[in-house]
């Protein structure tokens, strides 16, 4: 049957759940607690105590919305938000905070410097790396490549020059 693994928000109001993905045994999603956190990345392995916030991007009332998961070298990549880089690339190898793991998540490369954001999405993982679209306030929003470090994150093609950008959408393997 179907129960209630916990309630996130609890009272009249919905957490939202949402951007379900599983990595190493968890379920990671998106969820508003209603506590001042706002929507913020979560893990769960089904047990209600062992739920929990796992990585609060943007501390406070504001949400890091985490969205568009996928998994490259045994690492989970997801866009989010945050005040200091806007929406940008994340990821993390998924260890619980409680763990004395200090790092939890961290910015692959800011494409769009600054608070505004590149908003990547469309993630598709192909010959190991990953392909997505993403602004970097230049080509406008564009085919963009990573392996999952700064160094190794490029623009592939920019298809319609310019600030215009082509918007490549719905990536899949092929071939």
């Amino acid at each position: 049957g179907t129960i209630l693994v916990r309630d996130i928000n609890p009272g009249a109001s919905s957490s939202w759940p949402q951007n379900f993905f599983e990595y190493k045994e968890w379920l990671y999603f998106s969820a508003d607690s209603g506590s001042g956190a706002g929507r913020e990345l979560w893990k769960s392995d089904g047990i209600s105590h062992r739920t929990f916030i796992f990585a609060d991007l943007l501390p406070g009332a504001g949400s890091s919305d985490p969205k568009d998961f996928v998994i490259l070298n045994n690492y989970l990549y997801y866009s989010a938000y945050s005040d200091i880089y806007g929406r940008e690339l994340w990821v993390t190898d998924g260890e619980d905070p409680i763990s004395n793991n200090p790092i939890v998540a961290y910015m692959v490369y800011d494409i769009l410097p600054g608070a505004s954001s590149s908003n990547p999405s469309n993630m598709c993982v192909f010959n190991r790396r990953i392909y997505f679209s993403a602004d970097d306030g230049f080509h406008g929003n564009e085919l963009w490549k990573t392996d999952g470090t700064a160094a190794g994150t490029s623009l592939v093609i920019d298809i319609n020059s310019g600030t215009a950008g082509s918007f490549p959408a719905n990536l899949i393997k092929f071939g």
